[in-house]
């Protein structure tokens, strides 16, 4: 295929002032996994200068990073990686003042997530040793037991109900999550509540999640974006949630952009050759 360098120029060009109002969507996600997030800190402020704050009832009231790959003295093993896929049934929301769909959003069969969030056990765990029985207790920045060689920092979500909220200064177009060691059905579903205020007020609608994901289980779940202000993670017992995808806008001109930058490099390759 020959190119110009008119023809190059012109895409170059187009792709440098033109599609400014056309996007194509790429995929970000917020997940834990920022270098300074470890086994046991509680997310809370951790993102308020991108205006977002993480808060959880239940437990010990703490949302917490939990480590995967390395769960340290904890006891959850049902939260190590890697996680098997989980297909998701379709569905469609309820309540609120919006219904949408809501579908499987696929994954690899076997997924490692990193770090991913829970909420603190108020439990006692028996870490090995001849310690024994230990309360966990949080610190302002950790959560994790006493022991004879000072404060360790420990993970391990609570059985029992629980909530994890995030709250957003503005608009946060969410589009979907993964979710891990959820036990759920239709009488107990796994409820996703999203709301259009940060105060969570005023809801827009709730996904009720019928899919049981057993021991290292993970599920993905998609939806058309939408904007909200704040998320309620509702857990009728333990698990742990990952991956809040939202749309990146990419300027729809990029690609033409690179080809007509690809199209001056093979010109310039020629004359070069041909100067030779």
């Amino acid at each position: 295929m020959k190119i110009s360098t008119y023809f190059a120029s012109t895409l170059l060009v187009m792709g440098l002032v033109g599609g400014g109002d056309a996007f194509a969507a790429s995929t970000g996600s917020l997940t834990f996994d920022e270098p300074v997030f470890e086994l046991g800190l509680i997310v809370d402020d951790e993102y308020a200068s991108e205006g977002v704050t993480v808060s959880a009832t239940g437990g010990i009231g703490k949302a917490v990073v939990f480590d995967t790959s390395n769960q340290g003295l904890g006891n959850d093993d049902d939260l190590l990686s890697p996680f098997s896929r989980v297909g998701i049934t379709a569905g469609t929301s309820t309540g609120g003042s919006q219904i949408i769909n809501y579908w499987d959003g696929g994954g690899p069969n076997a997924l490692d997530p990193g770090n991913i969030l829970i909420v603190e056990s108020n439990k006692n765990i028996n870490p090995p040793g001849p310690q024994g029985n230990t309360p966990i207790t949080c610190n302002a920045t950790h959560c994790g037991i006493d022991t004879s060689g000072g404060f360790v920092p420990v993970a391990d979500d609570h059985a029992g109900p629980t909530t994890i909220t995030f709250s957003f200064v503005n608009d946060f177009l969410f589009e979907g999550f993964d979710y891990f060691d959820v036990e759920a059905n239709t009488e107990k579903p796994f409820t996703v509540n999203l709301f259009s205020d940060a105060s969570l007020s005023t809801l827009i609608t709730s996904l009720l999640l019928e899919d049981n994901l057993g021991n290292n289980g993970y599920g993905r779940v998609a939806f058309d974006p939408l904007n909200v202000r704040g998320i309620e993670f509702v857990l009728r017992g333990s698990g742990g949630i990952d991956n809040l995808q939202y749309p990146v806008p990419i300027p729809a001109a990029l690609p033409m952009f690179l080809f007509g930058l690809a199209g001056l490099g093979i010109m310039a390759r020629r004359r070069k050759a041909s100067a030779a």
